[in-house]
């Protein structure tokens, strides 16, 4: 992660994390991918050239639930039941 390319949520948490001195885990890498995944930023102007990675929501009409949401929860949820490092 470079401070001028900050893909998702994840991105954000890794930055404020690291400023306030908690040391990264094992795990750490793996919940910035997922929340990243989960919680994508729009691209600014230089990268909208490049073809957006994030996934397109489409609505369920069957349940009328969101899809997109409901695989952000899954993420979210797998991230959260991985259990931190001792290191933080």
């Amino acid at each position: 992660m470079s401070d001028d390319k900050m893909e998702g949520l994840g991105d954000a948490v890794a930055k404020v994390t690291k400023a306030l001195g908690v040391k990264e885990c094992g795990g750490c890498k793996k919940r910035r991918e997922a929340l990243n995944k989960a919680v994508p930023f729009q691209r600014n102007d230089a990268q909208s050239q490049k073809k957006s990675e994030a996934p397109r929501v489409e609505r369920d009409t069957n349940s009328g639930g969101n899809r997109l949401q409901e695989e952000a929860r899954e993420q979210l949820a797998k991230a959260k039941a991985k259990p931190l490092g001792k290191d933080v």
